[in-house]
């Protein structure tokens, strides 16, 4: 039996329509660029969800993507939505 199928008999018939949320970007409360602006510090961004890349990588100017800065992934699929915008993923948790 398929999941939906079960949460509706189980609902007595009650379905619920999805998206139940409607995410939204935010302005991060700081500037991501001055914080990874110390000398010498390792520039690290870890992505945990396609979501996450689609709302934080405009958020990291151009200048730090193609400088020196790496790229950490959770799962294979954020992998495949940055390595399908053209940035190379150096960490992926296994």
């Amino acid at each position: 039996m398929h999941l939906s199928n079960w949460l509706t008999s189980l609902l007595s018939g009650v379905c619920f329509p999805l998206p139940f949320y409607d995410f939204k970007a935010c302005k991060p409360d700081i500037d991501i660029s001055s914080a990874w602006s110390a000398s010498g510090s390792r520039k690290l961004a870890v992505f945990t969800s396609p979501r996450a890349v689609h709302f934080g990588l405009p958020l990291i100017s151009r200048q730090d993507l193609i400088a020196d800065l790496e790229i950490a992934v959770v799962g294979s699929a954020t992998r495949a939505c940055l390595e399908a915008a053209g940035y190379r993923v150096h960490l992926q948790a296994i």
